[in-house]
Formats: C-alpha cells, sequence, structure tokens
C-alpha cells in the first residue's frame, strides 16, 4: 500500500527501491508503468528466519508468545514459506 501510495501521489519514470518492501515493484512496473530498479541487501525470507520460526525459538523475528503456540508456529511457517514461494 505504501508504494501504491507514493506513485499515485507522484508517478516516476523509473521507480527505485532501497527498502525491499513487499511487492512494490509489480506495483510500480505493472500499474504505474515505471521501469524498476533495485538494491536490496537482504532477503524478505532468508531460510535461518524460517528454521528459528519452525524450530520455535523467540528470536528477532519471531516473539515469544508465537514461539510458545504450536497454532501460530504453524501459522507463521505456512506464511513464511508462501511468501518465499512468491519471491522464488
Amino acid at each position: 500500500l505504501l508504494a501504491l501510495r507514493a506513485l499515485l501521489q507522484r508517478c516516476p519514470s523509473v521507480f527505485v527501491d532501497t527498502t525491499g518492501f513487499a511487492f512494490s515493484f509489480p506495483v510500480a512496473k505493472y500499474l504505474a508503468g515505471c521501469k524498476v530498479s533495485a538494491y536490496v541487501h537482504y532477503p524478505t525470507i532468508s531460510t535461518d528466519m524460517l528454521t528459528l520460526v519452525a524450530s520455535r525459538t523467540a528470536a528477532y523475528n519471531n516473539a515469544a508468545f508465537i514461539a510458545a503456540s504450536q497454532a501460530l508456529t504453524r501459522s507463521k511457517v505456512a506464511y513464511y514459506r508462501l511468501m518465499a514461494g512468491l519471491y522464488g
């Protein structure tokens, strides 16, 4: 939504993303018709992050209340796998 709001206010010829916001590229390219360039220095979801969640370890990407709940952990792992799959 943030990318869409920005593009509706000022639509550039070239959209440069340095934040890694999820799905900003297709919004800029297909909805706003911009050329897209990016420098993203970290993955949206890494295998390390997925491993921490799946092992129910409380960490920077996994709150203690999620790690303590089997249902929340399963939901978060499914979400991470979906997002990782969408990003390839």
